[in-house]
């Protein structure tokens, strides 16, 4: 499984756990951010994630899980 599969599954799970609806997911390039460290962000006007999807293809997969669940919660909160 390639990370951008395990970025829709995390939010998926992290949705679930959280008994939520699941936001939209977009990736996007490092250099359409506002800022090119961001590695996802929460859009609440939208109920959208946006992943860095250059930082999502080059990192581990526990960090890539790691902020599904934190973009996640700032969707339940």
């Amino acid at each position: 499984m390639n990370n951008l599969s395990v970025a829709l599954n995390g939010v998926k799970i992290a949705c679930k756990i959280l008994a939520i609806p699941e936001p939209k997911v977009y990736f996007m390039e490092h250099k359409v951010l506002p800022n090119p460290e961001i590695t996802g962000m929460f859009l609440y006007d939208e109920y959208e994630i946006i992943f860095n999807e250059d930082w999502v293809l080059n990192s581990e997969w526990i960090e890539v899980i790691v902020t599904c669940f934190h973009e996640s919660r700032h969707a339940y909160q």
